[in-house]
């Protein structure tokens, strides 16, 4: 059997009821992807432990489900051996924020300087991906600072606490 060949009025309306329904289901379907950000929450790390430093990786938009995010590491320190994660004692190149949470967090570790650099940063880009949308806060720094020198330890004692102002006595302070 032979078909009917379509009207260009006929041809002119299938197509608009066609993007009218693509329209539709891209609309109620896909859900515009999240904006991601970075910020250095604590931008320090100490080599002798007494500081850790913190980065939030956040998404505005849908938490619906997790959303892994990746990121490029530049700086003058070295992953691994300058700087690490702890617990796990890696280095990863995503952060995934999990469902129903805006937010995720990274501590990092100093571990040493081995770059002579004073001080070394690790610097953390977000990196483009189809699921979210780099935001304006696309990069964060943690500077690795030296284990700061111990300081000596100073007192004052006053030995003898009266002068007189004749002169009779004296005062006498200790360091």
């Amino acid at each position: 059997p032979m078909k009917r060949p379509l009207s260009a009025k006929r041809a002119a309306l299938s197509l608009s009821c066609l993007l009218v329904a693509q329209a539709f289901a891209s609309a109620a379907g896909t859900p515009d992807p999240a904006e991601v950000t970075v910020v250095a929450t604590d931008p320090a790390a100490a080599l002798d432990g007494s500081s850790t430093g913190l980065l939030t990786f956040s998404r505005a938009g849908d938490t619906a489900s997790d959303l892994t995010v990746s990121y490029a590491l530049s700086g003058t320190a070295v992953k691994w051996t300058d700087y690490y994660r702890l617990p796990q004692g890696d280095m990863p190149a995503a952060v995934t924020i999990p469902a129903g949470s805006s937010s995720a967090t990274l501590p990092i570790t100093a571990k040493a300087n081995t770059t002579g650099a004073n001080p070394e940063t690790a610097v953390f880009t977000l990196s483009p991906d189809p699921s979210y949308v780099v935001g304006a806060a696309s990069t964060a720094t943690i500077t690795i600072v030296p284990t700061a020198p111990a300081l000596p330890t100073v007192t004052l004692t006053a030995t003898d606490p009266a002068a007189a102002l004749d002169g009779s006595s004296t005062g006498l302070l200790t360091f």
